[in-house]
C-alpha cells in the first residue's frame, strides 16, 4: 500500500500477472488485517510518494519501487516471492 499524491494505492498483481498500483476505491476490503512482516516508511517531504507499507525490499531498498514499475526481472521475482 502507498499514499501517492494524496491517494491510497494498492500494489496488486493485475490480469497480466504483473504488479501494478491501483486506487483503493476499486476494491472492497474484506479482511482488515495486515501481514505481520510488513514495514512502513514515511516520505513526508515528497510531493508524490508520501508513505508506503509492504514487504521488506519495498521499504528498505529505494530502487525496488521504481524497479517494479520498470519491470526489472529481479524486482518482479522478489514481488512474486512476497505476494
Amino acid at each position: 500500500m502507498s499514499v501517492y499524491a494524496g491517494a491510497l494505492m494498492l500494489l496488486i498483481r493485475d490480469d497480466t500477472g504483473l504488479p501494478g498500483w491501483y486506487p483503493i476505491q476499486l476494491f472492497d476490503v474484506a479482511e482488515p488485517t495486515l501481514p505481520n512482516n510488513w514495514l512502513f516508511a514515511n516520505y513526508g517531504n515528497s510531493e508524490h510518494l508520501q508513505a508506503i507499507w509492504g514487504y521488506e525490499e519495498l521499504i528498505r531498498e529505494e530502487s525496488h519501487y521504481d524497479a517494479l514499475l520498470e519491470r526489472d526481472p529481479n524486482a518482479l521475482a522478489i514481488f512474486s516471492e512476497r505476494s
